[in-house]
């Protein structure tokens, strides 16, 4: 099980970089913790949330949009797998 901590957020934002899309925390009034700008390939998050709900959300982001996870490499899906099982078990990412 994985742990709510500043590492694994930074882990997670890594990997989402890699995948080719930006992740700001700013202040705003989000509905849902976030808001995502598609053509910019942007994701804007409540800088007001913790660490916790920081990583349910971008693994949430994660699901919800069509990132290429076929270019990550073993490593970096299981570091992605292990946290949807600590803090996202029912999202359902396609394993590669």
């Amino acid at each position: 099980m994985s742990r709510a901590t500043r590492h694994n957020l930074k882990k997670l934002e890594q990997l989402i970089r890699t995948l080719g899309y930006k992740v700001l925390y700013e202040k705003g009034n989000f509905k849902s913790g976030y808001c995502m700008v598609e053509q910019s390939n942007v994701i804007v998050v409540n800088r007001f949330l913790g660490v916790e709900a920081r990583i349910g959300l971008l693994l949430d982001i994660v699901e919800q949009t069509n990132m290429p996870l076929e270019t990550l490499n073993d490593e970096e899906l299981r570091f992605i797998r292990k946290l949807r099982q600590s803090f996202a078990p029912n999202l359902h990412v396609e394993d590669s």
